[in-house]
């Protein structure tokens, strides 16, 4: 997987992410976060990605603060 990140940080954080193919079920649906969808074999297997979260109320809450614009101050 290739993320892009600060080379002049010395933070980690330890990610966990979920790979499931389509059709499969998926347990635990409210601790994920849908990253993305990528195929293999020209589209024969499409497979879809996802990170677990311990709180998902904490990820909207950051989400919603996120898309609340502030005023500007002249």
């Amino acid at each position: 997987m290739w993320v892009l990140h600060t080379t002049n940080t010395k933070i980690v954080e330890p990610r966990l992410f979920r790979i499931y193919g389509t059709g499969a079920e998926i347990k635990d649906l409210e601790n994920l976060i849908y990253i993305g969808t990528f195929q293999m074999h020209n589209g024969d297997m499409v497979w879809h990605v996802f990170e677990e979260i311990e709180d998902s109320s904490l990820f909207i809450e950051d989400v919603l603060k996120q898309s609340v614009k502030q005023p500007t101050e002249q």
